[in-house]
């Protein structure tokens, strides 16, 4: 066999010089370039080959491709034998300036071996190292086809990580670790590039204070002022470090007693200014906060009350309560008018920095209504909206065919008692509430804040659920997966095969998954909701319920408020995500894994209730 492939090689040498003798006539060039020939030529082979392209056009340049698609000159250029490890179509052509281009050549390479061939590692660019600019960095692979996976969390990257899609905007320091997949080949190695990014910035001058720190008989009003041109003044009075986000200054700062006033000049493009610091002593007592003030005043009513809190001293922050305790400055502050739709005593205290906190004063609401189905609440603490899903009776499980057997038997199902539900699925923002750590794969987004929290297992959001409750009193919790399902239907019996819609052509309108999602999660409420006016109960992120799996729950378990068995292995999630297809958002649909794990697009959606 390697002297036929050597006899052939010379005979492809010779047709190439005689190819060559052509090429010139007269001084002038030929119209085409030579076509390109492969060697050895087309066919079935045992183990991989090392394929050589040859022409025989004197100074011209082959420019070939692996993918089966035509090659032009933008394609790459030949410059040693092509490693063929699987089967694939070779396609090349032949260009030389002042010559029109050759013919496409053509040969198909078919490789039996079974063996399994390492993906190339991936390279960066530009490489990692230091820089006084933002960089965008690119991320390839020499093995066609193949996918590549990064993070930038200093974990290693897997198939669970983000997909690369086009170049990475890097502004701060970071290491990227990438791998390439390709079906039916070995992960590349990990590749890794650490980006130190240090841009050298003006510093803005140190804000000065008039009058000067000191000690006086009387209210004070004090200006702040900085050297630096357009730049704005952050201030705080309450001791602690000001920031962009603490107080802009916009005119004297009125100071009645003791106090320590700090200042920041920020500006773009610039270096923060340092802190400067002045310490105010105002000889007379501190004023009392006027008590706070309710409208409408407690009572008995048959309808939902917007409670407003007000104190008439300028300035003051009002904390409150809720749930029978007093109020202290860590409890709730009133921003917006309470929604009353069941029976609640208001606790609240006026505070002011540097004077005397309000007396105590309460308020009990006794409502004698129940919500109207699909109606709106937002909780107060938390600013989480919520609707109202009425007790009721429903077909569970696969009511349209194709399901696991774990959705069958169906069956009806009675919820004795209403409960709130989450409108939206627990964004990042409102994860942050009670959480300095944000584990989102989809943090980058630049309007994360607003996309559904993610990444985090089931012993997390309980975690999450839990902390809610201490800081609110009220009864957050998983929902069950018949509740789950229920509000998912919007209640509707028969019920529809998504939420929202029954026809898959519709499923766009309402979710998002692999058919719009583009493999991220989106910002909560975009599509349409639900007749509950529930919205992503289909698609975007999976969510999370409080029972324990069992395949057969559905032919034993009860049909009146049914929670799930009492222990298992795995905790159900449901709905599925922005990485799924239709089947997988189908509301029927059954999922569960360990406590312990964490996927890119799982989540939670609250519940308060009983």
């Amino acid at each position: 066999m390697k002297r036929a492939f050597r006899f052939l090689a010379i005979l492809i040498a010779l047709i190439c010089l005689v190819s060559c003798g052509k090429g010139v006539s007269g001084g002038e060039p030929t119209a085409h370039a030579e076509a390109p020939l492969f060697s050895p030529l087309e066919g079935t082979y045992e183990n991989a080959q090392s394929v050589s392209l040859l022409c025989g056009t004197e100074g011209a340049s082959i420019h070939y491709t692996t993918d089966g698609t035509t090659p032009t000159t933008a394609s790459p250029v030949y410059s040693a034998a092509i490693t063929v490890n699987s089967s694939r179509t070779l396609k090349a052509i032949s260009a030389k300036s002042g010559m029109a281009d050759s013919a496409v050549a053509s040969a198909t390479y078919t490789i039996t071996s079974a063996t399994s061939y390492k993906a190339e590692t991936p390279v960066f660019s530009p490489g990692g190292g230091t820089y006084n600019s933002y960089q965008e960095v690119t991320i390839t692979t020499a093995t066609p086809d193949a996918a590549i996976y990064y993070t930038t969390n200093g974990y290693t990257p897997t198939t669970s990580a983000m997909q690369y899609i086009g170049p990475i905007s890097v502004t701060e320091d970071v290491t990227i670790r990438a791998i390439a997949v390709k079906s039916g080949m070995t992960d590349s190695d990990a590749a890794s590039a650490a980006y130190n990014i240090d841009i050298t910035l003006p510093k803005i001058e140190t804000p000065a204070f008039s009058p000067p720190p000191g000690l006086y008989d009387d209210t004070q009003f004090v200006t702040i002022e900085t050297a630096t041109p357009e730049a704005q003044i952050h201030y705080t009075t309450n001791g602690t470090i000001p920031t962009s986000s603490s107080t802009l200054y916009n005119g004297p700062v009125e100071v009645l007693f003791n106090t320590t006033i700090k200042a920041v000049a920020v500006k773009d493009g610039w270096a923060d200014s340092s802190v400067k610091s002045a310490t105010y002593t105002i000889d007379n007592p501190p004023p009392v906060v006027e008590n706070p003030v309710f409208t409408p005043d407690g009572g008995v009513y048959a309808d939902d009350q917007l409670v407003t809190i007000t104190t008439a001293t300028p300035g003051a922050t009002i904390h409150f309560t809720m749930d029978g305790t007093t109020p202290t400055e860590d409890s709730a502050v009133f921003s917006f008018p309470i929604t009353v739709n069941t029976d609640t005593t208001i606790k609240a205290v006026a505070t002011k920095f540097g004077w005397t906190d309000s007396e105590l004063q309460e308020m009990v609401y006794d409502l004698e209504n129940e919500p109207n189905p699909g109606e709106t609440w937002t909780e107060p603490v938390t600013g989480i909206d919520f609707v109202w899903v009425p007790a009721g009776t429903f077909i569970m499980g696969d009511e349209f065919g194709g399901g696991y057997s774990d959705e069958k038997p169906t069956r009806l199902v009675t919820l004795s008692k209403g409960f709130w539900i989450g409108k939206y699925e627990v964004t990042q923002e409102q994860w942050e509430i009670v959480n300095s750590q944000n584990p989102s794969h989809h943090a980058f987004l630049p309007d994360a804040p607003i996309h559904p929290m993610e990444n985090i297992n089931w012993n997390k959001a309980r975690e999450y659920i839990t902390a809610l409750k201490t800081m609110t009193g009220r009864n957050f919790r998983f929902p069950t997966e018949a509740e789950w399902e229920y509000a998912a239907k919007g209640g509707n019996m028969p019920g529809t095969k998504y939420s929202g819609t029954s026809d898959a052509l519709l499923l766009d309108n309402y979710s998002w998954g692999t058919y719009n999602s583009e493999g991220v999660t989106h910002i909560v409420g975009e599509k349409l909701p639900n007749d509950f006016g529930i919205y992503d109960m289909s698609g975007n992120v999976w969510e999370w319920v409080n029972d324990w799996y069992q395949s057969d729950f559905y032919s034993v378990g009860p049909s009146v408020d049914p929670k799930g068995p009492v222990s298992g292995i795995y905790k159900i999630y449901r709905g599925g995500g922005c990485l799924d297809g239709n089947f997988d958002q189908r509301i029927s649909l059954r999922w569960g894994n360990v406590p312990t794990k964490a996927f890119l697009d799982l989540g939670i959606r609250l519940v308060i209730g009983q």
